[in-house]
């Protein structure tokens, strides 16, 4: 399930990137507007993303072999600390990123539009 997440991501972009190339047209200054409302928060977004992946296909394997995946720890120890460090290190950055693409890219793809006008 985690690598269909991140094929699907990866799908949404190239379709979103197809789209916005065939009505905007390959320029540099179209590339540049693309990247510009894209990277500010796809930087934390997807390292994000591919951590979270990384937990669920471990807690999948310690469910499946127990004792071969962290022998010393029970499947709630393990659970409990994938589950933590997620909340402490992986929800912020997702948030952070929404918050950046919500209000930073918006604001910088009207700017380069504003100037574009």
């Amino acid at each position: 399930m985690p690598a269909l997440i991140i094929f699907y991501n990866g799908l949404i972009l190239g379709v979103g990137s197809d789209y916005f190339f065939k009505i905007a047209g390959y320029s540099a200054l179209n590339i540049f507007i693309f990247l510009l409302a894209l990277l500010p928060h796809a930087i934390l977004e997807i390292p994000a993303l591919i951590i979270s992946s990384i937990f669920g296909t471990l807690i999948g394997l310690k469910f499946f072999f127990n004792k071969k995946i962290a022998p010393e720890k029970t499947r709630m120890q393990f659970f409990s600390e994938l589950l933590k460090t997620f909340v402490i290190v992986i929800l912020p950055i997702f948030l952070l990123a929404a918050f950046i693409e919500i209000f930073v890219s918006q604001q910088l793809s009207a700017a380069v539009n504003d100037l574009l006008k």
